[in-house]
């Protein structure tokens, strides 16, 4: 509910405007019990469980073909299942970010924390010899890709084709000469 209302709030009136008070009152409750549930107010709109069961699909995902292509196909079942979920509040989320350039900033260091995360997890699927500065960069390149997406659908208003624009940016990253 606090959640929500912040997005609606953002949405509405902008991020950089709205306080946390403002949202506090909104949603019928306190400013420290706005902090005790998001830490900072960017926590509002970055906070979701999809980091979470992106790690679950890495661990659990069989391992059929390379490491990049597995975790390509995580980040495809992913944008499945939150665009098949119909969930408002994420669309939402993805509209203010994109609205905010300083928030589009925050968000790289947001997705460090799932970056890192991942690759310990592919550690500890994979063993020791995986090379974890390898998997960074795939984390990094495979995020920064389907930030640069998301964006771009949040902007069309949810009108693009993902799975073209994933096919499309794959393409290009092929073409980079190693």
């Amino acid at each position: 509910m606090i959640r929500e209302t912040a997005v609606s709030l953002f949405e509405e009136r902008g991020y950089d405007v709205v306080k946390v008070e403002e949202i506090a009152a909104a949603a019928g409750v306190s400013h420290m019990t706005v902090f005790r549930h998001f830490p900072t107010k960017s926590a509002l709109v970055f906070y979701d469980e999809y980091d979470v069961r992106m790690l679950d699909l890495l661990r659990e995902r069989p391992v059929t073909t390379t490491i990049p292509a597995m975790v390509l196909g995580v980040y495809r079942d992913m944008i499945g299942v939150w665009l098949g979920s119909g969930d408002e509040l994420t669309h939402a989320q993805m509209r203010v970010v994109r609205a905010n350039p300083v928030l589009q900033g925050a968000i790289w260091a947001e997705t460090t924390k799932f970056q890192a995360a991942a690759v310990e997890v592919i550690a500890e699927r994979f063993g020791e010899q995986v090379d974890r500065q390898a998997m960074q960069v795939l984390f990094a390149a495979m995020t920064a890709m389907m930030m640069v997406i998301l964006l771009q659908w949040a902007a069309e208003d949810g009108a693009a084709d993902i799975d073209a624009m994933i096919r499309q940016a794959v393409a290009v990253l092929h073409e980079i000469p190693s």
